[in-house]
């Protein structure tokens, strides 16, 4: 993927900068026919993102893949991943295996991090969420989801006959009653026994682990000494991977997903730089999306450090 990033920031550095000159040509002379430049201009650099962003997930969810194809041949479901990015207290799913979602909306920011032991404990802690059992978890009220049924799953206990059929079929078999402890995503549909996962390892796409300079940290809001509670600030998303069974996920998981996090990051880190921590890419949102040619919009003074 190193050839795909490197085409990913230079193109992306090249587009931002005729960004930028339509931006200056706009304000310099503002007219219907220099807001449509803009407009191409601006379009340019978020189709160029998304595109490569998508193509980045893809990539990293086809390795995931070829990891841990040997191993799915011993169970029933394959595992799966996703990869959620978030903004302030809430996190939001841009890609699951393989569907990307280029929906940056206040309305697809709808699930609070805290809603998720998971998620929260990888915000807070700067360290993996790594369970082999969920249910045992989730049946002593330790593990939290907005999918998971509170009242089944703490009274959750798993047939007689399970550990039976196992030893008979040449695969582990659903859990029916697991799967009972789960809501659907739509109303009276039964949820899928893959979506109704026991083992699960979330890692972060973070800097929590690396050196970087005061002035990096200052671009990107991180400031003062690193406490657990602040190291939330460092992470960007998480790449997570699940199983429907239990015990599937091992400490060699770990480091392969971190890996692949870091690989992804880069991408992300890349893209913020040009799109949510650049001066330039919101004041042309902001003259893009209005109506009509207001010059108090298409002269909007710097915000902070941004390009």
């Amino acid at each position: 993927m190193q050839g795909h990033l490197a085409e990913f920031i230079v193109v992306a550095g090249e587009r931002h900068k005729q960004l930028r000159i339509a931006l200056d040509a706009h304000r310099t002379k503002e007219s219907r026919q220099t807001k449509k430049d803009l407009g191409i201009a601006y379009k340019a650099v978020s189709t160029h993102l998304d595109h490569h962003l998508g193509r980045a997930c893809q990539a990293v969810f086809t390795a995931l893949n070829q990891y841990f194809d040997d191993r799915h041949h011993a169970y029933l479901h394959r595992p799966r991943f996703c990869i959620k990015l978030r903004r302030g207290e809430n996190v939001y799913t841009y890609a699951r295996d393989g569907a990307v979602s280029v929906d940056r909306s206040e309305k697809a920011f709808q699930a609070a991090r805290d809603d998720n032991t998971g998620f929260d404990w990888v915000a807070t802690q700067g360290s993996p969420f790594f369970e082999n059992d969920l249910p045992t978890l989730a049946k002593a009220a330790r593990y939290k989801n907005p999918r998971l049924n509170v009242a089944r799953a703490t009274s959750y206990s798993s047939s007689w006959l399970a550990p039976l059929l196992d030893r008979l079929s040449a695969k582990p078999v659903d859990d029916d009653r697991w799967i009972d402890c789960w809501e659907a995503d739509r109303p009276a549909v039964r949820p899928s026994a893959v979506a109704c996962y026991k083992s699960t390892l979330i890692v972060p796409m973070t800097l929590l682990h690396h050196q970087v300079s005061a002035e990096f940290k200052e671009y990107f809001g991180l400031h003062g000494h690193l406490l657990p509670a602040e190291s939330e600030k460092y992470n960007f998303g998480f790449l997570c991977v699940d199983s429907h069974h239990k015990d599937f996920f091992n400490d060699q998981d770990r480091a392969n997903l971190f890996m692949h996090a870091d690989l992804f990051c880069l991408f992300l880190i890349s893209a913020y730089t040009f799109r949510e921590h650049s001066q330039t890419f919101a004041d042309a949102e902001k003259i893009v999306k209005s109506v009509g040619n207001s010059s108090t919009t298409s002269r909007a003074q710097p915000r902070g450090r941004r390009a």
